[in-house]
């Protein structure tokens, strides 16, 4: 798990998210997109079962 997305005020795209480490960061929508391909890279990357 990447760790919980929320919409924290949906009316400006802002969104809360618990990063991997624990973190909580507030993020805008156009950010959430990179943020969850750097976290599927990332989790691909330590994955053993994946060429």
């Amino acid at each position: 798990m990447f760790g919980a997305a929320e919409a924290v005020m949906p009316e400006k795209e802002l969104f809360w998210i618990v990063t991997p480490t624990g973190q909580c960061r507030i993020i805008e929508f156009h950010e959430f997109d990179v943020y969850m391909q750097q976290a599927r890279w990332e989790a691909r990357q330590r994955s053993p079962n994946t060429a």
